[in-house]
């Protein structure tokens, strides 16, 4: 990352080198049948992963067992695998496919130890795929897909941050405050829970603390938002019943004079994802430099 290995954030200094590596691909999936998923597919996906993943690749499901006392609501330690739709699949009753039609899945493996096991995910996403998922268009059981191609990523090139920058919050984001996930958001609580999150990733996937301990408050500016909670409703097998997951989407416009300094972390969240069920698909985020003020959103 081509930033100086310490930047200064309200007072508290980010270990930048402490941030783990960050491995993307991008699973080309192919429909065998008409299908119908949820609003956002990998909520289907990630309970038919997860046992192929248990035989194939244990090891990304084991945390490293660095302590996490006071890292937030649990000290249950964040994964190492993040599953996200490649295009935003929200805004919908459901998802539909067609016979032959893809589904794009990006697939994100934090950390050296995860990235080892970037084959065995493969395998288990193959398995899981093969196995079906989401439901037969008309009735019936799951419909399967094959894996077509997996391939890396489009390379990230780091920049400095902008005057005026727009984070999207391209799947919805489940952040918590208070112990309860939000039902607004501005635009220091969304550079806060960017920088809580990279610094948490850091901790258990990467070198250490990001931040040393306490509360990070950035100076953050709300330049602009559009933000409306997108319920997510999803099955679960476990509990044999179908369940709604608000969460929040849309944009935020940030600026102001910590805006710098939280940048490599912001970007940081963009590629790992941000507050709670990554695994599921939520908390999907782009970031950009925002339309000067008075220009079209």
């Amino acid at each position: 990352m081509a930033v100086a290995a310490t930047q200064q954030l309200a007072g508290l200094a980010l270990a930048l080198d402490n941030l783990p590596p960050v491995t993307e691909l991008i699973a080309d999936c192919r429909a065998e049948a008409d299908v119908v998923l949820p609003p956002l597919p990998t909520t289907s996906l990630r309970g038919a992963l997860l046992p192929a993943l248990r035989d194939r690749a244990p090891a990304l499901l084991e945390h490293p067992g660095r302590p996490l006392a006071g890292a937030g609501v649990t000290d249950r330690a964040p994964a190492a695998l993040v599953l996200a739709p490649d295009t935003a699949a929200v805004g919908r009753r459901r998802f539909e496919l067609s016979a032959g039609e893809r589904l794009a899945v990006r697939l994100v493996l934090i950390g050296e130890r995860a990235a080892t096991c970037a084959d065995a995910v493969v395998a288990a996403l193959r398995v899981a795929l093969a196995g079906g998922i989401g439901r037969a268009r008309g009735g019936g059981g799951h419909v399967p897909f094959a894996l077509r191609d997996v391939s890396p990523a489009p390379a990230r090139a780091a920049a400095p941050a902008p005057a005026r920058a727009r984070i999207q919050l391209v799947t919805p984001a489940r952040i918590v405050h208070g112990g309860r996930v939000c039902a607004s958001l501005d635009g220091a609580a969304l550079v806060a829970a960017a920088v809580r999150r990279a610094d948490l990733l850091a901790r258990v996937h990467g070198g250490g603390r990001l931040v040393p301990p306490g509360r990070v408050e950035p100076a953050i500016d709300t330049l602009g938002a559009a933000i409306a909670v997108a319920p997510v409703r999803r099955y679960s097998s476990r509990q044999g019943r179908a369940m709604t997951w608000p969460g929040l989407i849309g944009h935020v416009d940030v600026g102001g004079p910590d805006l710098p300094a939280a940048w490599p972390a912001i970007e940081f969240a963009a590629r790992a994802g941000i507050g709670k069920a990554t695994t599921f698909g939520f908390g999907r985020l782009s970031v950009s430099a925002a339309p000067d003020a008075g220009a079209a959103p």
